[in-house]
């Protein structure tokens, strides 16, 4: 008896173990599904607003930086890429149309426009001048631009495909195959994204201590990512979530 209740206690806390496993490793999805289960659409894009807002608030009371004319900046810069594309697409031959894709999707982690390339900035002479940091910021504003952009064009793209069957195969089943499909698309794009602000938050955190600025800065733009990506992750599943299961 004592034998087999030593057993049972073996398993349930092997079991234990690997649920703690699977919720650390899946949190983030976890957290994602609670949030677009609880939350509409709506108050989800006003809780991405606030993680944006706390994260500007904090870099600009440790270094003045104000992220927001950084984010107007890239904004900006990739409506007049937009611009000067359709200007180009224009010019084709009617019924032709390109097969470039805009330069804000075409390569999230392109170098910005200040020509540091892939290279690490040069630190700041003056540690209060912090073009450096500024620099590296721009980048992830595109990164996060781009990979956003990429996102929001799925459901358009998997809309194209259902529409695109034989009406007769307009069904229920189909639908949530492409969705599930379109799932994995944007799950291998987050993969991507991942590596790059990894990438990005390691640069940066040795350009703010040149610039004898808070590293923790860096910690601070890692949190952001995952809670903003967290929030994005709920409001499209929040939208999604009747062809999901």
């Amino acid at each position: 008896m004592r034998r087999s209740l030593k057993i049972i206690c073996i398993i349930l806390a092997v079991l234990l173990a690997a649920a703690v496993i699977l919720f650390f490793s899946f949190r983030s999805e976890i957290s994602a599904v609670i949030s677009a289960l609880t939350y509409s659409t709506e108050e989800l894009q006003e809780q991405q607003a606030q993680v944006q807002q706390e994260l500007q608030t904090t870099f600009e009371e440790k270094t003045g930086i104000d992220l927001s004319e950084i984010e107007a900046e890239v904004a900006a810069e990739e409506q007049a890429e937009s611009a000067a594309g359709g200007e180009a697409q224009s010019g084709a031959e009617p019924g032709k149309a390109s097969d470039t894709p805009s330069a804000a999707h075409e390569s999230p982690h392109r170098p910005s426009s200040s020509g540091n390339g892939s290279a690490s900035p040069a630190p700041a002479k003056d540690p209060k001048d912090n073009a450096a940091v500024k620099a590296v910021l721009k980048r992830f504003y595109q990164l996060q631009s781009a990979f956003l952009g990429q996102l929001n064009s799925l459901p358009g793209r998997a809309e194209a495909e259902f529409h695109s069957l034989p009406k007769e195969e307009w069904t229920t089943a189909n639908k949530t195959r492409i969705v599930r499909k379109y799932i994995g698309v944007a799950g291998s794009l987050e993969q991507q994204c991942d590596a790059q602000v990894q990438s990005l938050t390691t640069e940066l955190r040795s350009v703010l201590k040149s610039n004898h600025l808070d590293t923790a800065l860096a910690d601070s733009v890692i949190q952001y990512y995952v809670s903003a990506k967290s929030l994005q992750k709920a409001e499209f599943l929040s939208k999604y979530k009747n062809y999901i299961t």
